[in-house]
């Protein structure tokens, strides 16, 4: 995810623009939801054709081999510096310490958490993962952490000590307070910011709140304006609890991991305690969407297996999912569609009036699905008209 901000002006790249050689077009990324992309015109006045293949064999690396990966960080970067933005929020493809954007020297580095993901390139333990995420602290530069496992927090102390970085503890050095259901209150390193709404659903997304409002705090030394607090209450974040424009409850969520599945069941159950889940899911081989969907299966009585459409990553076949949750729960109602339109349309005819419609399992799957209320074309067509 890239963010960024010059004067009188806010605009987000979500997963990256995409590169279709032999023209540059903008797309909304991989999990196809909108926000402000960079226009179409823009693109390819700033990266020509020419110009791409110019960059790639004049790239500098002690490997042969320019990676795809590599290739998206320099375009983007480049990008933003065309665009001169003056403040640039740049998330990490995978971990960190050996990630492409690591040779940035940020204002404040930030990690969130560590969960079981990306094991193959990361794993296989919690701490190796906080390892490669503790890469992106960097000398003398402060940092944020909103880990709070002791065994996992002292891999990013001793990060800390070694690159002589202040760092900013959840829970020591700053914290918050649920005031009143989606209101918060942060203790931040330099001040107190007091009754802040936070208007993205989801209990996980108070906890976001807070990390951002005390990094900002950091980098501001406290002097955030309270015009500023407006923003989280408008803030809505595309493909996480979103709810779609339709006559029945349809929300979607990116949720693709143990931990990302089990924040997400805990957040609907205390937003909808009384709503029965007809859950439509899918998800990739590379996932253990086994253990990613056991928190799931016993708040749903029917569940529709599908799949996304990719290329070059392997999509685990809707009938292995299936039988994964029959053995998680062998009396639980589960049809399989293959066909994902096929699919929505199977699992709102199942839910009655008083059902939630969830689609979950994989940012490829609820990409693809939120076309059917937001098709891609006309999210291009409406990203040229801004």
């Amino acid at each position: 995810w890239v963010l960024g901000r010059r004067s009188g002006e806010l605009w987000i790249a979500q997963k990256m623009v995409r590169v279709l050689p032999p023209t540059v077009d903008a797309a909304v990324g991989a999990n196809g939801t909108d926000g402000l992309v960079p226009h179409r015109q823009s693109c390819l006045k700033t990266f020509p054709p020419k110009k791409i293949q110019w960059i790639l064999p004049t790239s500098q690396t002690t490997y042969p081999k320019l990676k795809y990966g590599e290739a998206w960080v320099a375009l983007t970067f480049w990008w933003m510096a065309k665009r001169q933005v003056e403040w640039g929020i740049i998330e990490t493809g995978v971990g960190g310490r050996f990630d492409p954007t690591t040779w940035v020297t940020p204002r404040v580095s930030v990690i969130t958490n560590i969960a079981l993901d990306h094991i193959k390139t990361l794993g296989p333990t919690l701490q190796d993962i906080a390892w490669h995420k503790a890469g992106i602290i960097k000398p003398n530069i402060p940092a944020v952490v909103g880990v709070t496992q002791p065994d996992l927090l002292v891999v990013f102390e001793q990060e800390a000590i070694e690159k002589n970085a202040n760092l900013y503890r959840l829970g020591q050095e700053f914290d918050f307070e649920i005031i009143d259901g989606d209101r918060i209150t942060v203790y931040a390193p330099n001040r107190t910011y007091t009754n802040i709404k936070v208007g993205a659903l989801g209990q996980y997304q108070l906890v976001n709140a807070a990390l951002a409002i005390a990094t900002v705090d950091i980098v501001l030394e406290g002097k955030i304006p309270q015009s500023s607090f407006t923003g989280f209450a408008r803030a809505t974040y595309p493909g996480r609890m979103e709810i779609m424009p339709d006559d029945q409850l349809v929300m979607i969520d990116g949720a693709h991991n143990p931990h990302k599945m089990e924040a997400l069941v805990n957040s609907i159950k205390k937003r909808y305690p009384d709503k029965g889940i007809v859950a439509l899911v899918g998800g990739l081989m590379a996932k253990d969407l086994q253990q990613t969907f056991k928190p799931l299966v016993s708040l749903c009585h029917h569940m529709v297996v599908s799949q996304p459409q990719l290329v070059g990553k392997k999509v685990n076949p809707p009938e292995a999912i299936a039988q994964m949750l029959w053995e998680l729960d062998p009396n639980l109602s589960v049809q399989v569609e293959p066909e994902l339109q096929g699919a929505i349309a199977k699992a709102k005819a199942l839910a009655n009036d008083s059902d939630l419609v969830l689609i979950t399992g994989s940012i490829y799957l609820i990409g693809q699905a939120r076309d059917a209320w937001y098709p891609l074309e006309q999210l291009l067509l409406d990203s040229e008209i801004r």
